[in-house]
C-alpha cells in the first residue's frame, strides 16, 4: 500500500481541520515568494521517506469542494502527478488574461535560462495554488528545480528586475494593499508567486513529453 504525506503551507490560518499525523504544517517565511518560498525553507533530506509527497495551503477545500482528507489521502500519481485545483485554460493563454503581456517577457526569459522552446508553453493545461502530489523521487527533483529558478530570478539582469516591478494586476487579491505597502514596498502583489505556480506546471508538461 502506497504512503503519502503533504505539506501544508500556512501563515496565521486556522488549521485545525487539518489536524492528520500524514500532514507536516509548515508556518511559511513572509517573502516575495509567498506559498513558494516554502522550497527555500526545507531541503531533500527533510522530505520525509513516503511513496508520494502532496503540498496543499488552507484553501484546498474551499477551492477543491469534493475533496476530504480521506479522499485526499487515497489519491495517487498517475504517472506524476495529481493535480489538486486545475483549469482548462493552456497555461500560457491563463497567464496572459491575469496578467498582461508582462508574463511573457518574464516566461521567456526563464525559459532562456533552461534553454527551453516558449513554443510548447501553451500546449498544456495550468493547475494552481499550490495544490498537488507527486511521487517522492519527482518531488525532490522538483525541489531542486525551484530552488534553482528562484536563485535565477534573485539574480535576474536590470532588464527583467525593472519587469518584477510591475504590476501583474492580480484582481482576486486576499491581501490589502496596505499589507502589501507594508510588506514589499508597494501596494499590489509581486510577480514572484505567479511565475512559481507555473513553473510545476512547466515541470510536469516536460515529464510528461520525455523532454527532462
Amino acid at each position: 500500500m502506497q504512503s503519502t504525506k503533504i505539506f501544508l503551507l500556512y501563515n496565521d490560518e486556522d488549521i485545525s481541520v487539518f489536524n492528520h499525523p500524514d500532514i507536516i504544517p509548515i508556518k511559511l517565511n513572509q517573502t516575495e515568494y509567498f506559498e513558494s518560498e516554502f522550497f527555500r525553507m526545507i531541503e531533500a533530506e527533510d522530505v520525509p521517506n513516503a511513496d508520494n509527497i502532496g503540498i496543499i495551503t488552507p484553501s484546498l477545500f474551499k477551492k477543491c469542494k469534493d475533496i476530504t482528507l480521506d479522499t485526499l489521502f487515497k489519491m495517487r500519481p498517475t504517472p506524476y502527478i495529481v493535480k489538486l485545483f486545475t483549469t482548462n485554460e493552456p497555461c500560457e493563454n491563463n497567464a496572459t488574461m491575469y496578467h498582461g503581456i508582462f508574463f511573457v517577457v518574464l516566461w521567456s526569459w526563464i525559459l532562456e535560462q533552461y534553454d527551453i522552446s516558449y513554443l510548447n508553453f501553451n500546449e498544456y493545461p495550468a493547475f494552481f495554488s499550490n495544490l498537488w502530489i507527486t511521487r517522492r523521487d519527482l518531488f525532490i527533483e522538483y525541489l531542486a528545480f525551484a530552488k534553482n529558478t528562484m536563485n535565477l530570478i534573485d539574480k535576474a539582469p536590470l532588464r527583467i528586475k525593472e519587469v518584477l516591478e510591475t504590476n501583474p494586476h492580480y484582481g482576486d487579491a486576499k491581501i490589502s494593499t496596505e499589507i502589501l505597502e507594508l510588506r514589499f514596498g508597494k501596494s499590489y502583489y509581486p510577480w514572484q508567486p505567479f511565475l512559481m505556480e507555473r513553473l510545476i506546471c512547466l515541470f510536469i508538461h516536460l515529464k510528461e513529453t520525455g523532454q527532462c
